[in-house]
């Protein structure tokens, strides 16, 4: 997947954040590509389960805050921006999530369809009301939210365990993982802005033409909050 990768990069070099890239593929990009693009933190280490990479990666994150992606993820800059700062000023705050996407090029046009719907705020003080209230409407949206660094690597440590418990087998339930994590340790902020979209040249085939078509306005409305 060196083509999305190379995609992804290009996009990252444009912005003033920190990246970290673990390339599983089994061969790594060209030092000449890289060494075009410092600005981009790049290790090679060539496995297909995403989790061991985000084992391997966890020694690198040095930041405050981190959102994990996928090579074919793109996060919208002024959303994360906003993210760090609600959680910088609200303490309580585990997360952030907003409006996510997937876009699709079919016969010259774009089509966006809106994932993870319907989430609102989750504020309790009791964390069995909070983990409640996200279970009710659930999605993987808080498995790509901006979160607290200490958050998420006390997540990765649950990981390795339920790993050493199951096997390969902790990779059918790891998804839920760190949103139960994070509503453990904290409230969830909800922002009515486009957060990431991605790149998916299937979902023709599985959304219907004709549903697209109906859905071009709320595509619209979707991206009028970027």
């Amino acid at each position: 997947r060196h083509s999305e990768l190379k995609k992804k990069i290009f996009f990252l070099k444009k912005y003033n954040f920190n990246f970290l890239i673990i390339d599983g593929s089994p061969k790594a990009l060209s030092k000449h590509f890289l060494n075009s693009h410092k600005k981009i933190n790049y290790y090679h280490y060539p496995t297909e389960n995403y989790h061991e990479r985000i084992f391997f990666a966890t020694k690198f994150i040095k930041t405050k805050y981190v959102k994990i992606e996928s090579d074919n993820d793109y996060f919208i800059p002024s959303a994360m921006l906003k993210s760090i700062k609600i959680l910088d000023k609200e303490k309580k705050f585990s997360a952030v999530i907003g409006n996510c996407g997937l876009y699709s090029k079919y016969k010259k046009n774009i089509y966006v369809k809106h994932l993870f719907k319907f989430h609102e705020d989750i504020k309790q003080e009791d964390l069995f009301f909070r983990s409640n209230k996200y279970m009710q409407n659930y999605s993987p949206a808080l498995y790509h939210s901006v979160c607290r660094t200490f958050i998420f690597k006390k997540n990765v440590k649950l990981w390795k365990k339920s790993k050493k418990i199951y096997g390969q087998k902790f990779q059918r339930f790891a998804e839920i993982h760190l949103p139960l994590t994070l509503l453990l340790n904290g409230k969830i902020k909800v922002i009515n802005k486009l957060f990431w979209i991605r790149k998916d040249d299937d979902i023709k085939n599985r959304v219907p033409f004709n549903t697209i078509k109906k859905n071009r306005k709320k595509t619209r409305r979707l991206f009028n909050h970027v």
